[in-house]
């Protein structure tokens, strides 16, 4: 029988607020005559805190308070383990010392201790319908998250992990061995409570009056963070029925996962060079700016669960987001395990290793890309499909095409497996997401089916098209050699075990339809995507990474059903080596792999490198006031520009072409780059130059672009009139025959502004060194054109064109050109530095192909550019 509550509060210099709370709890009448003992313990207060409480004890002596003081300031975690440890009543609760939680609701969490159904109960401020004062967004983010985090791990479902109302049975947490000192407490007392034996966790709705910091709140960032190590420490000391070593066997795999992701976001947030600079920026800057621009919430290509879930981790930088996507994998990794039957508990340890050896998951949790996250809602699906839940996995399901378009590969199997299960009724559920989201469009824009007129996949053709194969011919690029080998063995063998395994056939089934063959359709529709062009596909092998957690959830399905039959210590000789297996044979062959196959860490690649000097050269160009029209989204992040800000920025493919300057205002800056201004942008860098109304200031050229065969090249433009005017000169006028297979390497000695063209034999080309030319010092680029007709030894040969330019020997930049028989007529555009420096111009691999050039023409041609009010004096 409960006689007596005992109310521990602990005190950090709260004198402004320690009497008014006393008030409250000397006020509340507790149910059922239940008698009060107040333990105040004070954590080394530099305030008036003692002096207020010592007052208050001398004028209420009919309240029974016990007044302990902390040797110094111990943190708020050791005063709640002195207060506990002090307690007479047959219930402890925690008191905050200040008003954010009412006393009046003692009795509210009682009712389930009276009426005898709890040993402990959580107040909830998520819960009910009390009040709660409208505080911190991202606090209210933090707190749900950690305690997702924390269910994840204790197997709980509690709204309110972090709430201070905790109402404990005095002997239970009097018998935990509670460590943390601080605030890590919450995390801590909840693992070790969910891991007592035969306890009843009850959970009630309370109100909250939350304070800000500037009203005395002391909980920081750096408190979320250790609450997450907390969640992770507890949470896998206590798996296992309270047993360490039984824990570290059931989740000790987790560990060497947390370290590895860790270590991936530490290379990613130390370096400079970015792994993905064109979707995972704009991915990124959606992400970052979606709470100023709610429109974003609602973007089908920015994947609007992605930007809800991870707004909050962009705000730290853009390597945000591949701590996001490891707080994903990581929980991907605990879902599946979970998956895993308590007799084959030594396959977790294989979870960790299959997912992160496949090299396109791990590169897409790197560069903070959607794919993870489509992943984990795919197995969170299953998973609460196969526990019962079924309700609750169709509605997740209904949000599945928010995340990814690969759902058009899950959900069909999702229903079959719901319509064979009896559960019809629940169909409609699939329904729910798109309908939430229709109303929102509808509210938003006026249009209830905004997600199909807005779909940027549908109808899209400007990526071009390929070969049905293409995926499969790069599975080992996208899975892994292991990962790869290990699924098709996976499919390969579910007949077999179907024929044997009769009694776990269901299982078997419900693997096939709700893991295996969403696969293979996710499979078959990007290749479809891909063969037939109309679908927005670019042939990106990443898309694949969506696959890979479902893909890991079939293999060691099949393979702990295939295993469950034998007998006991066969069975456990069998998983033993299986989880072996993939430590000491799967892990190497994988990290081999993907480092051969991902770069790690990061190069900086010519577009990020060109990007970045065209960003610092703008900077210095804007003016007071002015836009800069771009598309390209790392130019946004370089320059801090906020794309959906039209004050200061203004999207490249929305500008009114047809109009002189674009519509533009005299001065704003036009940023075109050769990968989005003709693709997403659909804007040749010619339609630029002929407009008058654009001055071209800077031209930036990399070595290579996005698709491997073209340079990347930036182009600053500023809005001013001025008339572009081109002369040409002739450098070199002969016929070239017999390439030599010896040619001296160029550049070593030469002089700037010179033209070599090496690699033929000098007794057919008799030009004596290397041939000057000048490009002077006013233009903003020069082209070098070359003509001729190429005469081939050999039907179908082919044979390369290369131009170096060269800096006192050293390699500045290279264009190669894939050539073959016939009249031919090239041209290099190259910026202005590259005139001051020497050009040499060869042919490779043509020896024994080539037998020469006929009419070949070397002809250097030079762009001027006046204001047009001076076209006059320029023409005199």
């Amino acid at each position: 029988m409960l006689t007596k509550l005992s109310i521990i509060i602990p005190a950090f210099n709260e004198e402004r607020t320690i009497h008014l709370i006393l008030d409250k709890v000397r006020d509340v009448q507790l149910r059922d005559g239940i008698q009060k003992e107040v333990i105040i313990v004070n954590d080394g207060s530099t305030d008036g805190t003692v002096a207020a409480v010592e007052r208050y004890m001398a004028a209420n002596p009919g309240l029974d308070i016990r007044f302990i003081q902390q040797p110094h300031n111990m943190g708020k975690g050791a005063a709640i383990h002195r207060g506990i440890k002090e307690a007479t009543g047959e219930y402890l609760i925690v008191q905050d010392a200040d008003l954010e939680y009412d006393p009046r609701e003692y009795n509210d969490l009682l009712r389930p201790v009276v009426e005898g159904f709890a040993d402990v109960v959580y107040g909830s401020r998520f819960m009910g319908h009390h009040p709660h004062r409208i505080l911190f967004f991202w606090h209210s983010i933090g707190n749900k998250f950690l305690t997702q985090l924390s269910n994840t791990f204790n197997n709980l479902n509690l709204t309110d992990m972090e709430t201070c109302y905790k109402l404990i049975r005095t002997d239970i947490a009097q018998g935990l061995d509670l460590k943390e000192k601080r605030f890590g407490f919450e995390p801590e007392v909840t693992a070790k409570l969910a891991r007592v034996k035969g306890i009843r966790i009850y959970e009630v709705g309370i109100s909250y009056y939350g304070r800000t910091y500037a009203e005395g709140k002391k909980i920081g960032w750096k408190d979320g963070f250790r609450a997450i190590w907390c969640i992770l420490k507890y949470g896998l000391q206590a798996m296992g029925q309270g047993s360490l070593r039984s824990g570290w066997g059931t989740w000790g795999a987790l560990v060497p996962a947390v370290i590895s992701l860790a270590a991936l976001v530490a290379i990613r947030a130390s370096t400079a060079a970015q792994p993905e600079i064109g979707d995972g920026a704009l991915h990124y800057l959606q992400a970052l700016h979606a709470w100023k621009h709610p429109s974003l919430f609602l973007d089908n290509w920015a994947k609007p669960l992605f930007v809800l879930l991870a707004s909050p981790f962009a705000q730290l930088g853009f390597w945000g987001l591949a701590l996001f996507n490891a707080v994903v994998a990581l929980f991907t990794m605990v879902v599946i395990m979970r998956h895993i039957t308590d007799s084959a508990t030594v396959l977790r340890w294989a979870v960790p290793v299959l997912l992160l050896i496949s090299p396109q998951y791990l590169f897409m949790v790197y560069s903070g890309m959607t794919e993870p996250l489509f992943g984990l809602l795919a197995v969170l699906v299953v998973g609460l499909l196969r526990s019962g839940r079924v309700t609750a996995g169709m509605l997740l399901a209904s949000l599945l095409p928010f995340s990814r378009p690969e759902a058009a590969g899950l959900l069909p199997f999702v229903a079959l497996w719901a319509a064979w299960n009896g559960h019809w009724r629940k169909l409609p559920l699939l329904a729910c997401g798109p309908f939430i989201y229709a109303v929102f469009t509808w509210l938003a824009y006026g249009d209830f089916l905004w997600i199909l007129h807005e779909d940027p996949y549908l109808g899209n053709t400007q990526y071009g098209h390929g070969d049905w194969s293409h995926f499969l011919q790069q599975a080992p690029d996208i899975l892994g050699l292991p990962l790869l080998m290990l699924l098709t063995a996976s499919f390969l063998a579910w007949p077999f075990v179907w024929h044997h395994r009769k009694e776990q056939r269901k299982a078997l089934l419900d693997t096939l339809v709700l893991t295996g063959l969403p696969v293979v359709a996710i499979w078959f529709l990007h290749s479809y995507a891909w063969w037939n062009g109309h679908s927005g596909s670019a042939g990106y092998l990443r898309v694949f990474a969506t696959t890979v957690p479902l893909s890991v959830l079939f293999i060691l399905g099949v393979a702990s059903t295939s295993i469950s039959g034998l007998k006991k210590s066969p069975g456990k000789a069998v998983r033993l080596a299986f989880a072996a297996g993939c430590w000491l044979l799967l892990l190497p062959l994988g990290i081999k792999d993907v480092f051969g196959r991902v770069p790690l860490p990061p190069v900086m690649v010519a577009e990020q490198l060109q990007t970045d000097r065209a960003a610092s050269y703008v900077r210095g160009l804007e003016r007071p006031g002015g836009r800069v029209a771009y598309l390209y989204p790392y130019f946004g992040i370089v320059t801090g520009k906020d794309p959906w800000d039209s004050t200061g920025a203004v999207n490249l493919s929305v500008l009114p072409w047809s109009r002189p300057g674009a519509g533009l205002a005299e001065h704003d800056i036009l940023v075109w780059d050769s990968h989005f201004g003709p693709n997403e942008s659909a804007i040749p860098i010619q339609r630029i130059l002929d407009d008058g109304a654009f001055t071209l200031q800077r031209m930036f050229l990399g070595m290579d672009g996005w698709n491997d065969t073209s340079p990347f090249s930036v182009w600053v433009f500023e809005r001013k009139d001025a008339t572009r005017q081109w002369t040409t000169d002739t450098v070199f006028a002969a016929d070239l025959l017999t390439p030599s297979d010896q040619a001296v390497e160029p550049g070593h000695g030469q002089q700037n502004r010179t033209m070599t063209l090496s690699g033929w034999d000098p007794a057919v080309y008799a030009q004596d060194g290397p041939i000057p030319f000048d490009v002077g010092n006013d233009v903003p680029l020069f082209e070098v054109s070359v003509t001729g007709d190429a005469r081939l030894l050999q039907e179908g040969g082919t044979w390369h064109l290369v131009l170096r330019v060269m800096d006192q020997g050293t390699e500045m930049y290279r264009q190669r050109l894939i050539m073959g028989q016939g009249p031919f007529d090239l041209t290099y555009t190259l910026p202005h530095e590259f005139g001051q420096m020497a050009l040499d111009l060869r042919p490779e691999y043509a020896a024994g192909v080539l037998e020469g050039v006929s009419d070949m023409a070397v002809l250097l041609r030079k762009v001027h550019q006046v204001p047009s009010a001076d076209l006059a004096m320029f023409k005199r």
